[in-house]
């Protein structure tokens, strides 16, 4: 939502300003792939998948599917911050907390980035298994919760905490069906039925 408001109060509230931002996410997605790609060593390849990303997007079509093509540039960067941490033989606390942190800003388009966060989170604690898993691990979720905990900030201190944590964290649980409440306007205390 935060992109969207953001790209409509620059270019205003239209069909093209959201295509618009499609477009470069897309674009910035196949970038992020390209270059993950060549820093692995495999430059020709690399030209192929940053190439043909734009084209195998258009399956989703932007309609049913346009949280995707906003989300990808997050996942992608992501993945490739945690192959960067990957080659190195001790962990690179910066290139985890880089990864924590993008996919901590793919959460904030949408929630189910959660389970990429745990296959990233699985991996880094396979790879770095004998080299401080543990501190591994923290170093990584605080920078996936650094973005949630920026949003919500903004939102506590222009006074509407309450609305987005019932908004966002659950409306998410109820669409999964877990049916919970609030208990007072915090958004702190909530009641599971």
């Amino acid at each position: 939502f935060g992109l969207f408001a953001a790209s409509q109060a620059v270019f205003g509230a239209s069909l093209g300003t959201i295509k618009g931002l499609e477009i470069v996410c897309t674009i910035w997605a196949a970038l992020a792939l390209q270059r993950a790609m060549e820093r692995a060593g495999a430059y020709g390849v690399s030209l192929w998948a940053g190439g043909l990303f734009p084209l195998l997007s258009l399956a989703q079509a932007g309609t049913d599917s346009a949280n995707a093509l906003l989300l990808s540039p997050f996942i992608i960067s992501a993945f490739s911050a945690m192959s960067d941490a990957a080659t190195r033989d001790r962990p690179p606390w910066k290139q985890l907390f880089l990864a924590g942190r993008w996919i901590g800003l793919a959460g904030m388009v949408k929630q189910t980035a959660a389970f990429e966060a745990v296959g990233l989170a699985g991996f880094m604690l396979w790879r770095f298994r004998h080299e401080k898993p543990l501190q591994t691990l923290l170093i990584f979720v605080a920078g996936a919760l650094l973005p949630a905990l920026l949003f919500g900030a903004c939102f506590a201190a222009m006074g509407h905490f309450g609305d987005a944590f019932g908004a966002v964290v659950l409306g998410a649980f109820n669409r999964g069906g877990l049916k919970i409440s609030l208990m007072d306007d915090s958004g702190l205390f909530w009641i599971v039925h």
